[in-house]
C-alpha cells in the first residue's frame, strides 16, 4: 500500500476538522502527519473520510487510528 498523496484533491476530500477530536491545524493528518497539539480523544472519523476509504487505510489501521496523534498513514 501506497501512503496517502498530500495533494489538493484528498485535502478537499478530508474530513478532520469536523471530527470530534480535532487537533488543530495542520489538518489531513494521514497524509501531512501529527498535529502539533494532542487530540482531544472525543472520538476518531477517520474511517468515516472518503480519503480512508479511497486509499484503503483499513488494511494497515483496522482500530481508530488517530492520524493526529499517531503521524501519517502507512
Amino acid at each position: 500500500m501506497m501512503p496517502v498523496e498530500d495533494n489538493l484533491d484528498n485535502m478537499y476530500k478530508c474530513i478532520c476538522s469536523s471530527c470530534p477530536s480535532f487537533a488543530g491545524k495542520p489538518y489531513f493528518y494521514c497524509a501531512k502527519g501529527k498535529a502539533e497539539h494532542p487530540s482531544l480523544h472525543e472520538g476518531c472519523y477517520c474511517k468515516n473520510c472518503p480519503v480512508w476509504k479511497e486509499n484503503g487505510l483499513e488494511k494497515n489501521h483496522p482500530e481508530d487510528p488517530y492520524f493526529c496523534e499517531n503521524g501519517k498513514a502507512t
